[in-house]
């Protein structure tokens, strides 16, 4: 025969409770309290958030609901913030004991166990993108692929996103918070946020190559400073959550001399908006840039019938991202991209003087871009990989002078009050940031057959002949220390690298036409 065990002190409480609570029903009155709720709670009754409700916590708000406490003793007792415990939470904590507190969700707005804050997320892709939400069902129409082979994909499924590979589509997206001066604000797995300040040491830079004589190769070194906000690492996984607000990218202005004229080139951190807040629409072409400073705005998608124009890394953030403590997969990356296209219009052919240079970008003209990952090679510990959006401006000029349409009111180019044309600010380019390796080629550069972008083996072979190849122009990253990064704010040894490629592009100073860019970013402690 099975005999059912119970323990004896446990039911007696239970009764004892049980009790209690209904003699509340005639002697419970409001006992105002100066301590604040201040958040709703995931878990009624769990005093110290430990994550289950137990009998000395609920007779904790019981005292509190007899004036015998303060609310303070136990603030998740007190669901609706009036500062006092009513039978109903009472009765909802004494549940809570009964069958366990539900598991914490990151995102919707309430403060569960093992969370330090939760401040909900933020839809992105469908028609009511950028408003706030607590739950996948708050977002209306399309999310976005998070994790796999298709970042930032507007999507209606998982199943676009891979989920073989860890393609996930999702429409309420958290993101950690921009201001650059507070600390112990809310991370995207909803962990207390650390500010990490950093120096772009050497080595940091950016190598423009292209396929012309005049300029086959334009350097950028550049150094600055930079803030990351990091959240804890989730001990499940070993991730950490990392984003960089846009006002904390502080690169001065790069003085460059091209043949004998002066040109001065600015390095931007951009907080990008896109209709929807996605990279890619549906079909997998490019979302609408709708960045104030570089677009007009909101217009750019309320006239073309988009989704509202959104944050792509979160408000007010240049970029996004994750480093894996335990290794990341995915940390290496290709660029690749066909210059001509199968079927180029008339428009995109170089040598037209009607519609050279420039010519307009894909999908007008050539192949979309191809960026893959390879996810079969796990990165070491402290891999990183981070969505981070820049722009590249390039004048014809030094970088100081008297022209207004160059310098502002200040003289100076790559200050705030530059502006805001392509010309002097560039084109936001929302790119994914490796500590592996970043490779990039293009093909049939400039609408020319056979050419391309890519280590040459012919000395002055500009561009090169196809068969000439010797592959991608790279550039190599590096780990962090997880054990400095979160226990000293030290993310020393961090190399995020990056290549891209971009066909000709309307206010280019120069007649550089296609170009595939490499960019290297080395952080150091201050």
């Amino acid at each position: 025969m099975i005999e059912r065990c119970e323990h004896p002190t446990a039911s007696r409480s239970f009764v004892v409770l049980g009790v209690f609570i209904l003699a509340l029903g005639f002697v419970l009155r409001p006992h105002p309290s100066q301590a604040a709720c201040g958040t709703a709670f995931g878990c009624i009754g769990d005093c110290n958030r430990s994550g289950s409700v137990t009998v000395d916590k609920i007779l904790t708000t019981v005292n509190i609901a007899l004036g015998i406490a303060d609310v303070s003793q136990c603030i998740p007792g007190d669901s609706n913030c009036d500062s006092t415990v009513s039978v109903d939470e009472i009765l909802r904590a004494v549940n809570n004991a009964l069958n366990g507190c539900p598991l914490a969700v990151c995102g919707n707005a309430k403060l569960d166990a093992s969370e330090d804050c939760d401040v909900g997320g933020t839809c992105i892709g469908g028609t009511n993108a950028g408003t706030p939400c607590a739950a996948e069902t708050d977002c209306q129409g399309a999310g976005v692929c998070v994790g796999g082979p298709n970042p930032q994909l507007a999507c209606a499924s998982d199943a676009v996103c891979n989920p073989q590979q860890g393609g996930k589509c999702v429409h309420c997206v958290t993101s950690g918070n921009s201001v650059i001066s507070a600390g112990g604000t809310c991370a995207a797995n909803c962990t207390t946020e650390t500010i990490v300040a950093v120096t772009l040491g050497a080595g940091s830079g950016a190598v423009i190559n292209t396929g012309q004589f005049v300029a086959p190769q334009v350097p950028l070194q550049f150094s600055g400073t930079q803030i990351l906000k990091i959240g804890k690492m989730d001990p499940a996984t070993g991730v950490v959550p990392v984003v960089i607000p846009a006002q904390s990218v502080q690169i001065p202005a790069i003085p460059l001399d091209l043949s004998g004229s002066p040109l001065c080139a600015c390095v931007r951190g951009v907080a990008q908006k896109t209709c929807g807040g996605t990279l890619f629409q549906p079909d997998g072409t490019p979302a609408k840039d709708c960045t104030p400073g570089f677009s007009s705005g909101d217009s750019v998608c309320t006239n073309a019938g988009l989704p509202p124009c959104t944050f792509v890394n979160g408000s007010g953030n240049a970029a996004s991202g994750v480093i894996g403590c335990g290794g990341l997969p995915g940390v290496n990356l290709t660029f690749t991209q066909d210059s001509r296209g199968i079927q180029d219009p008339a428009q995109c052919d170089p040598f037209d003087p009607q519609f050279a240079p420039p010519k307009p970008e894909y999908p007008t003209c050539g192949e979309p871009p191809h960026v893959t990952f390879n996810s079969t090679v796990l990165g070491g510990a402290g891999s990183a990989k981070i969505l981070d959006t820049l722009s590249i401006g390039l004048i014809p000029a030094a970088c100081t002078g008297s022209d207004p349409t160059f310098y502002g009111s200040d003289g100076r180019f790559c200050t705030d009050d530059d502006l805001p044309s392509p010309l002097v600010r560039g084109f936001p380019k929302t790119l994914p940031f490796v500590t592996g390796t970043a490779t990039g080629q293009m093909s049939n550069v400039n609408q020319q057959d056979g050419m391309s972008i890519c280590e040459c083996t012919v000395s002055g072979e500009i561009p090169c002949v196809a068969e000439h190849c010797s592959g991608p122009f790279g550039t190599q990253g590096g780990v962090v220390s997880c054990n400095n990064l979160i226990a000293n704010q030290d993310a020393s040894g961090l190399t995020l690298v990056t290549a891209y490629g971009a066909l000709s592009q309307p206010g280019e100073p120069l007649p550089l036409d296609d170009i595939v860019t490499t960019v290297r970013q080395v952080l150091q402690k201050p």
